[in-house]
């Protein structure tokens, strides 16, 4: 059976003696309870036994703990079957796993002892129309040792120009892309932080990096809203199931048609709207490249599949999961969809005519 080990973020607590809860989470927090008020006794002293060892030790030992209690096989395995129902739901552990906030402390600190799995941090790949932004990304880059190698007006002039998500003119769609995917290949990550994000450049560099499966991390100001996300396709979903999902949405707020509104009116680009947005751009910056520094040594993620709103005027966070879209054109089963025959009845009556045709030797 093993041990159980407490899940990093969860706690016991202990109501009266014949209820315990385990909690998982911070502010946003789930919680079992467990009522052994119904039990046996053995049974009851089973549970206390378990609930007593998850709050001194955090781990514990069913077999050991219900040979002490003098319960049985069949009364073990009754009794162990709700800690294996937390185990499902991640409340529990059947292995410790405290050395991945040991990791990711470490490596917030600049610190690998300890991790056996970081020999060295992959190269990523930062992207940005904002001159501010690449000075931060740089700066902070060469604090954290990050090899980050910035973008140059080439290739967001070329991720602009290029359409990757149709196929009107074939030849130079294979071609571009092409282009890109050796140009993107060898990062680890894609790195972005936007003021204004230029929509059809991301969709371009969508579709290469759903292919290359390569995590794309962005942070950008739309409006009033300040948007955080990780795409790591196929496991969530891509840059365009974004704007499905969120993005159409947040564009169609009042807050947002009324922001729209007053940009017009007060002209498209005003003196110092950069020096205006620096600390916006600090925080963006830091944020990505923290995630970044993550993807780039570890393999992991804690934004995957999710995205942070925010909505700027009164600071309202919102967290969201970044789920699949079926009929997303990038990565969608439909899109993946590889068809055989587009006229299906046509090649039909073809191939009946062609098994009416006999061919005679002339000898």
């Amino acid at each position: 059976m093993g041990k159980y080990h407490l899940a990093d973020d969860a706690k016991v607590f202990w109501d009266g003696d014949e209820t315990f809860r385990v909690r998982k989470g911070i502010w946003n927090y789930t919680e079992a309870v467990l009522a052994i008020g119904g039990e046996e006794e053995k049974a009851r002293d089973f549970y206390r036994r378990c609930a007593d060892a998850l709050i001194l030790e955090r781990c514990f030992d069913p077999e050991a703990i219900g040979a002490a209690a003098g319960l049985d096989a069949e009364g073990l395995a009754a009794a162990a079957d709700n800690f294996s129902q937390l185990a499902r739901q991640g409340f529990l552990h059947t292995e410790d796993q405290s050395f991945l906030t040991r990791s990711l402390v470490n490596l917030l600190s600049m610190s690998f002892t300890g991790i056996d799995d970081v020999k060295r941090v992959q190269p990523a790949l930062f992207l940005s129309t904002d001159p501010t932004s690449a000075k931060v990304a740089g700066f902070l880059s060469d604090e954290m040792k990050y090899p980050l190698d910035m973008a140059d007006e080439a290739l967001m002039a070329e991720l602009s120009a290029v359409d990757l998500t149709t196929r009107s003119e074939a030849m130079e769609h294979l071609k571009a892309f092409e282009r890109l995917e050796e140009r993107l290949k060898p990062y680890s990550a894609i790195l972005g932080c936007f003021l204004r994000p230029p929509i059809g450049a991301l969709r371009n560099l969508n579709r290469v990096l759903v292919k290359l499966r390569i995590p794309l991390l962005l942070g950008f100001v739309d409006g009033p809203f300040l948007t955080l996300l990780c795409t790591s396709s196929p496991e969530t979903g891509c840059f365009e199931c974004f704007e499905h999902r969120v993005l159409a949405r947040l564009e169609d707020t009042a807050a947002y048609t009324s922001f729209v509104r007053k940009a017009v009116e007060s002209g498209r680009k005003k003196e110092g709207e950069g020096k205006a947005h620096a600390s916006l751009i600090g925080f963006l910056v830091s944020s990505v490249l923290a995630e970044g520094f993550l993807a780039s040594s570890l393999r992991i993620n804690k934004l995957a599949g999710r995205i942070i709103n925010v909505y700027l005027p009164t600071l309202e966070i919102q967290v969201q999961d970044l789920l699949r879209v079926p009929y997303c054109p990038a990565c969608g089963s439909v899109a993946a969809a590889d068809m055989d025959e587009l006229y299906t009845s046509g090649r039909a009556v073809i191939d009946r005519m062609l098994d009416k045709i006999q061919i005679v030797s002339p000898n």
